[in-house]
Order: C-alpha cells, then structure tokens, then sequence
C-alpha cells in the first residue's frame, strides 16, 4: 500500500467525483482511478459503488476513508514534528 494511493481517497471521496478530484490534485482522472484501483488491490476489497451515478463510496470504502484521514494526519503529524 502507498501513500499516494491512500492520499487519493480523500479528495475523491470529498469531490464525489473522479475529474473533480483529479483537478484538485493536479493529476489526470486515469491517474486517480488508476490509484483508486491500486488501493482496492492492497486492501484486496473495492472501494466503490459503480452502480450508483456519480460512483460513491461502498460501505467498505467509507471505513476506508475514515482510516486514509487518520493515516494522512498522522503522517502530516510526523512531518511537523521532524522539521
């Protein structure tokens, strides 16, 4: 699992949507999905509900999310307290 993976999450589930997170990172919405999927591999679960329009977060993927904010803060707390 890597952090650029899990720093995806967040912006896509606030954005509730792939461009508008892509933009807000500066990346391609490939990319992002691209992420997406590398994160729903390593945690071996999707993340998604493809059904619903715009694709939202499952109930595996809100866990998720809870646990990306928590790991980002935590590594944004370790960078603080490094400098």
């Amino acid at each position: 699992m890597k952090i650029v993976d899990i720093a995806a999450d967040v912006p896509l589930v606030r954005a509730r949507s792939l461009n508008r997170a892509a933009k807000d990172m500066g990346l391609t919405q490939s990319a992002i999905t691209c992420r997406v999927r590398n994160l729903e591999s390593s945690l071996e679960s999707t993340l998604l509900d493809s059904e619903t329009m715009p694709p939202g977060t499952n109930a595996t993927g809100r866990l998720a999310d809870e646990q990306c904010r928590i790991v980002l803060a935590e590594i944004a707390a370790i960078s603080t307290w490094a400098r």
